[in-house]
């Protein structure tokens, strides 16, 4: 008898963590939209490559400059920037149905372009390597952003339809 109430308890428990997964999921991608909706301002960029990727045979580059720099991005590897006064369509693209994330496999990890968010002199930021299609965010995205192979072609064509180079 113990072990039948047991058997349901945890089954429920189950049912109900079953359930609340799309909830879960729905609420992370509502956040990226609202940290958008909600920010001081979104500025693209591209940049050059920062220390903390570019790489020598001995190891990391120390001569390149970092990609932050007093808590803020370094404006020493700006090459390029957009700011979006629009920020309809960035949503749209970084807005996810699923949670499904296919790696292509590439391993060069140089990002050149980004997306920072600004709310209260605050920065949150996306960098992105097109190339390899891996990303790297500030601690805050972390779990927010989620990159499948379409939502790279989709932010790539967005960042060349505003002149930013993309390096590929």
């Amino acid at each position: 008898m113990q072990t039948v109430g047991r058997n349901f308890f945890m089954n429920r428990l189950l049912a109900i963590f079953l359930l609340s997964l799309p909830l879960q999921l729905s609420a992370q991608h509502e956040n990226i939209d609202r940290k958008i909706k909600n920010a001081d301002s979104i500025i693209l960029i591209s940049h050059k490559i920062s220390w903390e990727y570019e790489t020598v045979e001995e190891g990391k580059n120390k001569n390149a400059p970092l990609f932050l720099s007093k808590g803020d991005i370094n404006p020493q590897i700006i090459l390029s920037r957009k700011n979006l006064l629009d920020r309809t369509q960035i949503i749209d693209i970084l807005h996810v149905e699923n949670g499904i994330y296919t790696h292509v496999d590439r391993t060069c990890d140089q990002p050149r372009n980004s997306i920072l968010i600004y709310k209260k002199a605050n920065l949150s930021y996306i960098d992105i390597c097109f190339h390899c299609e891996r990303i790297h965010t500030s601690e805050d995205l972390n779990h927010l952003v989620i990159f499948d192979h379409a939502r790279f072609e989709k932010l790539a064509s967005y960042f060349e339809s505003l002149n930013l180079i993309v390096e590929d």
